[in-house]
């Protein structure tokens, strides 16, 4: 497989170089030298070698002449892909530098295309060594193999750990019993995870094997109607000329008059078609809808995408296994049961059944292997560097593991194996942060714009070859995040081969040609050499959660550099420097494409010099906490800077600052669909430009936010999406006032269906919390902590509210804490407490009389 992979990672860097050369070929470059010709030259040499790349690869497989023929053309290509670089570089030069310079850069440049063109003309001389056909209007994507990698025989005493799943699709399958017609039933998933194992399962259960007839199809990536459709009338009491014929159309008409008035499970296992018009012929070949008939349809895929487009009412996920019964497997085909020091084999086993990932295949290969291993074996078979570096590994044994990650691999197009491939610079089991993937990509010029990298992500994960991760969101914030299973990580790690190079940094390495490097979290290295700033070749560097660096200056061809949770505004070098000094290098670095400075809450400006770096396409400021600043020279504040940030936990600060309402109403918060906290707040006493309801007014926050604090709020009124807020935010679960010290009248929060958390602090002006505030029946439904903080002013609370029978009920029907200080003369408590009419908490009350604060929490019982 070796060969074979390194073939598709050729055809995608051919593709890649190719299309640069055409990009290249039809500017109006304008050049002193007559590089054209050499850009024509060199595509149509690639061009011809590109048509032969399909049986090149397929002869790669056998012969390693062919492999390593491959392996030149692939760096040949990759070398013209950076030259190309190099070129558009030369082209931006004139504004900048001397006449003499862009020379210079010109000259050294034609030589280079000069000795790219002979490397090339030779490669394809070598070619003329191989017997390669031709391939025309093919590509590698569409390479088909009509082998399976399951099979429809199942012993079903040893299927082991699918119980819970059979019963879900049985009884799917059984509610549709109620219902005449047909239904389609998807089961997708992670080839190798069980899927066809699953249906097997169904297909031999009790319930319908009492249908009247049963079918199973394997159907391959070779999609085929005419051969599904034969195959199932070959299972159905057809006549003879019936099952032989070969037209479609008879095949429907058959079909026709079979299915109808019966019930009759189908297995379609294996359906990799994801074209709409062949899957809706498909779908209309099985249907039926006379009275009395019931056509149920098991689909096995690997794709989410066709399972969402031949399903009839939902699709099926098959998730992995547990360790536990992938330890049961590995058992069974151990045969553990006949080893003699089964003890201490059991730690060992168990420890490989958790390196699994859950899928079935993986154990019964390892179990297959195990078989013949004594204890030793056993522990290096768990020791083994396979688990961290498949590279390491002997890949014909590897490999069995892997069949069916291969054939979807070969189905990708060119560009996707790439985008794929290169995921494999992930740590095994680490998140994938879905912007930072797609900036990767193109910064490292896989793909041209972010909207393609969606597309691909989509891809991958209706091919399970990415996965959405299970972890919870850190600290609030959004961020969409993907993980690779284990086995898949390897597949790619070995697909990329020699490309991905883990370097100890303890000992001295040759880094020039590197591409790609990652620091982040190494807050610890205090100093880089001078010599960091001569990697001419690095476009992608991570220095996320760790310190600057003065020879980053110098690393110009840098596409992607991240700084997010860095030290910037801390220490650069041996100096303190104001925060955008820090970052002031950032002009020097002409390619850079993808700026991450998130979560740097000390960053008060960008610097200005990043105005001259002219390839700049984004750059990402998402931050929880943001400090509004101005100076006596700027007109304007730098809030607009929160334009673009659409983040789900925001803290504004020092709002005081803003100079214009016209810089509020470009923040729109209405927008930030992600935004679930929000934080604003003004530094008290202080001077402000105008009133702080005009200023409110402005950012009005979306309806999905899920806690507000408003903090230093100085105006007695309050604007109309805080009168009307059960309206305008009905997701509300917490809510804080701080510090509002000219408000007498609070917004009316006990109408909030959703409020669970509510603090009020520091309101002096507020005397009595009435139904104004409350809105009487149906107040604080799901309220369950409230506390009321230095409310000094605060003589009443109404606490109750009147039905219609004129009882008086308690407002807070799921209180279970409440905490008050320092709030209402020192008569509050004992007045809503007796309102509550507890005995219980008039003691606790009475304890605390003269501490001027109360905190009670509610077990067993309310208030």
């Amino acid at each position: 497989m070796a060969g074979l992979v390194s073939g598709l990672i050729t055809s995608a860097v051919v593709k890649t170089a190719s299309d640069k050369l055409s990009s290249a070929i039809t500017e109006p470059a304008g050049l002193l030298w007559n590089f054209s010709n050499d850009l024509v030259d060199m595509k149509d040499t690639i061009e011809s070698m590109e048509a032969v790349l399909k049986d090149a690869t397929k002869q790669s497989v056998k012969k390693k002449s062919v492999q390593l023929w491959l392996n030149r053309l692939e760096h040949s290509v990759l070398d013209i892909s950076d030259m190309m670089d190099d070129y558009q570089d030369t082209e931006k030069m004139p504004g900048r530098c001397s006449c003499l310079t862009v020379a210079h850069k010109k000259m050294a440049l034609a030589n280079k295309m000069k000795n790219m063109r002979k490397k090339l003309r030779k490669i394809n001389e070598e070619r003329q060594n191989f017997d390669f056909t031709l391939s025309i209007g093919t590509s590698l994507e569409h390479q088909h193999y009509d082998h399976s990698e399951t099979t429809t025989v199942r012993d079903e005493a040893k299927i082991v750990g699918r119980d819970k799943e059979k019963k879900e699709i049985t009884d799917l399958l059984s509610a549709s019993c109620s219902n005449d017609g047909t239904m389609i039933l998807p089961i997708y998933g992670l080839g190798g995870i069980g899927k066809s194992t699953l249906a097997g399962l169904v297909y031999n259960d009790n319930q319908f094997k009492q249908y009247d007839y049963r079918v199973w199809v394997y159907v391959s990536q070779v999609f085929n109607l005419n051969k599904i459709g034969r195959s199932i009338i070959s299972q159905l009491p057809a006549e003879a000329d019936q099952q032989n014929t070969n037209e479609l159309h008879m095949i429907y008409q058959c079909l026709d008059n079979l299915l109808p008035g019966k019930k009759i499970l189908i297995v379609l296992d294996d359906i990799w078609e994801e074209d709409d018009y062949e899957l809706e012929k498909l779908k209309s070949m099985l249907h039926v809808d006379k009275e009395g008939s019931m056509v149920d349809v098991i689909v096995t895929t690997r794709t989410e995408c066709v399972a969402n487009k031949i399903c009839t009412n939902e699709s099926y996920k098959l998730q992995p296994l547990k360790d536990d019964v992938c330890w049961d497997i590995i058992k069974r085909s151990s045969r553990f049961e006949d080893k003699s020091n089964k003890e201490k084999l059991e730690h060992i086993g168990l420890d490989i059944a958790k390196k699994c990932g859950g899928v079935a295949l993986a154990a019964q290969a390892l179990g297959y292997v195990l078989k013949s291993k004594d204890l030793h074996g056993w522990s290096e078979m768990n020791n083994s560097d396979i688990w961290n570096e498949s590279s390491e590994v002997d890949n014909s044994q590897y490999l069995k593991v892997l069949p069916s990650l291969k054939l979807s691999y070969e189905r990708m197009l060119p560009i996707l194996r790439l985008c794929f491939s290169y995921c494999a610079i992930f740590p095994k089991g680490n998140d994938i942060n879905e912007d930072d993937l797609i900036h990767q990509w193109v910064s490292l010029g896989f793909i041209n714009k972010p909207l393609d990298g969606k597309e691909y992500i989509r891809q991958l994960l209706g091919m399970s070859f990415l996965q959405h991760s299970k972890l919870p969101l850190i600290s609030g914030k959004h961020v969409v995040r993907y993980n690779m299973h284990d086995l898949v990580h390897d597949m790619a790690t070995f697909v990329i081969n020699d490309k991905l190079t883990v370097i100890d940094a303890t000992k001295e390495n040759n880094a020039s040609s590197l591409a790609y490097l990652d620091l982040s979290g190494c807050s610890s290295i205090s100093e880089l050499p001078e010599s960091f700033g001569d990697l001419r070749t690095l476009v992608h560097l991570d220095m996320s959660d760790g310190n600057l660096h003065d020879a980053m200056r110098n690393l110009t061809n840098l596409k992607y550099l991240g700084l997010s949770r860095g030290s910037i505004g801390a220490l650069f070098g041996d100096e303190i420097v104001e925060s955008s000094g820090c970052i002031d290098f950032i002009g020097n670095l002409t390619n850079l494409e993808h700026l991450d400075l998130s979560y740097n809450d000390e960053l008060t400006n960008l610097p200005e010099s990043i105005d001259q770096a002219t390839s700049l396409l984004h750059y990402s400021l998402a931050l929880p906490f943001f400090k509004v600043r101005a100076d006596d020279v700027n007109a304007c504040s730098n809030l607009p800077l929160l334009d673009d940030a659409n983040v789900c936990e925001l803290r504004i600060v020092s709002l005081e600052n803003v100079r214009s309402l016209e810089e509020a109403r470009k923040v729109k918060l209405l927008d930030k669909s992600n935004l679930s906290t929000l934080t604003l707040a003004w530094t008290l006493r202080s001077t402000r430009f105008f009133d702080d309801k005009n200023l409110l007014e402005q950012p009005k926050p979306p309806r999905e936010l899920k806690d507000l604090c408003l903090k230093g709020y100085s105006t007695p009124g309050f604007p109309s999406w805080l009168m009307g807020i059960s309206h305008h935010l009905p997701n509300l679960v917490r809510i804080s006032l701080d510090a509002l010290r000219t408000c007498s009248n609070l917004p009316p929060l006990g109408q909030l269906a959703n409020l669970e958390w509510l603090h009020l602090e520091n309101c002096p002006r507020v005397t009595k919390i009435d139904k104004d505030f409350c809105g009487g029946k149906g107040a604080f439904r799901r309220l369950s902590k409230c506390s009321l903080h230095d409310m000094e002013g605060l003589d009443e609370w109404i606490t109750t509210y009147s039905t219609k029978n004129g009882v008086e009920e308690f407002m807070f029907p799921m209180l279970d804490e409440i905490a008050i200080e320092d709030s209402g003369h020192g008569h509050l408590c004992t007045q809503n407490l007796e309102l509550a009419g507890r005995p219980l908490v008039a003691a606790l009350e009475k304890q605390c009389c003269g501490c001027g604060s109360l905190y009670i929490t509610l077990m067993n019982e309310r208030l």
